[in-house]
């Protein structure tokens, strides 16, 4: 929430009924306690990266030490580039390195999210580059995830995505 205020000017109005007066009795909280929980439970660690040396090269680069990263870029001229990054000197097609872009027809777009649920599932490398499509209520459960900056929109949400994979017991979203 702090990121959202300090960053994108956005209020919050939070309320409680235990603040106000009730005639009737208060029901009792349905967990007690409920502060372990939410640690426990907790998916996704954060990291705001911000200064010079942080960069789409730099975050490519990065990405490209992991087994499995998404990396959501703002457009696709920067989704070539990490794309380029990340499969590296190597000229020829890595099936590890995919690419999602809103340039694709609905069809490759649809064999591309296959491919890379297919290639988690299985435990494969899968390093997905992608525009905000991939935003677009798609869950995919990689382990980790980078997101460049950009403007809040009703379906920003963890670039992990591991909202469809229980088995991805905590992932890092920077």
């Amino acid at each position: 929430m702090r990121e959202l205020v300090e960053h994108f000017g956005v209020t919050f109005v939070l309320s409680s009924p235990a603040g106000t007066r009730r005639t009737e009795p208060l029901e009792r909280d349905i967990v007690s306690g409920p502060a372990p929980l939410f640690k426990e439970l907790r998916r996704v660690r954060y990291e705001r990266r911000s200064g010079p040396d942080v960069t789409l090269a730099s975050i490519a680069a990065e990405a490209a030490e992991r087994d499995q990263a998404l990396v959501l870029v703002n457009g696709t001229k920067d989704a070539s580039q990490v794309r380029r990054i990340l499969l590296g000197t190597n000229c020829d097609e890595d099936p590890g390195v995919l690419h999602l872009s809103t340039r694709m027809t609905g069809g490759h777009s649809r064999e591309t999210i296959k491919a890379s649920k297919q290639r988690l599932e299985e435990g494969l490398d899968s390093l997905l580059v992608s525009t905000s499509l991939i935003e677009a209520d798609v869950n995919l459960g990689f382990p980790c995830g980078y997101r460049a900056r950009s403007t809040p929109s009703p379906n920003s949400r963890p670039p992990d995505g591991s909202t469809a994979r229980a088995s991805v017991p905590r992932g890092t979203a920077s």
